[in-house]
């Protein structure tokens, strides 16, 4: 993936961060619907003033916040627009923002478990569309014993092949009377004709060549690191 953001700086070693880097905090105010306004021509979603940085070399644009991370309490079930496309595009670890964990089976990447308790197979994996980024080995240990959306057992799995593939976040229209939400939309590829009337929050991958590993295994038998 082309790097259109920069490169976080990890928040410290891999396995010592108690709240993840992509987490949002409380005191981290998102835009305002005031700000967005409809780009003349038909041309899509704007701000009324932007600013470097607010689209992605796909020109779509995206959430802003204000604040900084630590700022208030953490809201563990929210990712910072910013942050989590920071840890996509670079492959950094969601938790620490170090390096993400990859071995010639690929990035490594965590999920919770289905409702039923079953867990999935290769082939639901493959294909998938993610929007939590990868991990180093030494934060998957620690978010597999501490994060309740994981336990009791988290799903983990390696892909050789990530690719930036669309985006979620609010969908808006023009009208008459201004500009107003698409209800039934939260996500859209690159491809959609629809997207420049995305307001973005989350960078969505697709992942392939999926491998189902054995996480207590790896931690205990590391593998070699692979080159990017």
């Amino acid at each position: 993936m082309t790097p259109v953001v920069p490169r976080p700086e990890p928040l410290g070693p891999p396995g010592s961060v108690g709240i993840p880097f992509v987490t949002t905090w409380s005191g981290e105010l998102p835009s305002l619907f005031s700000e967005l306004v409809a780009r003349p021509g038909g041309r899509g979603l704007g701000y009324c003033h932007e600013r470097p940085g607010d689209r992605d070399e796909h020109g779509v644009l995206w959430a802003r916040t204000e604040g900084a991370w630590g700022d208030g309490e953490p809201r563990l079930a929210d990712q910072h627009p910013l942050r989590q496309r920071q840890a996509m595009t670079h492959m950094c670890c969601q938790i620490c923002a170090g390096p993400a964990s990859r071995t010639e089976r690929g990035w490594l990447f965590l999920a919770g478990q289905r409702p039923d308790g079953a867990r999935p197979a290769v082939r639901q994996l493959e294909a998938a569309h993610v929007m939590n980024p990868p991990v180093c080995l030494p934060c998957a240990a620690v978010a597999a014993r501490r994060c309740p959306h994981l336990r009791p057992r988290p799903v983990a799995f390696r892909a050789r092949w990530v690719k930036a593939l669309g985006v979620q976040g609010v969908l808006y229209g023009p009208t008459p009377f201004g500009l107003v939400v698409d209800p039934r939309v939260e996500a859209l590829p690159y491809t959609s004709r629809f997207v420049a009337w995305m307001h973005a929050s989350q960078l969505v991958v697709e992942v392939r060549r999926v491998t189902l590993i054995d996480l207590q295994h790896e931690l205990a038998h590391p593998r070699p690191a692979s080159a990017p």
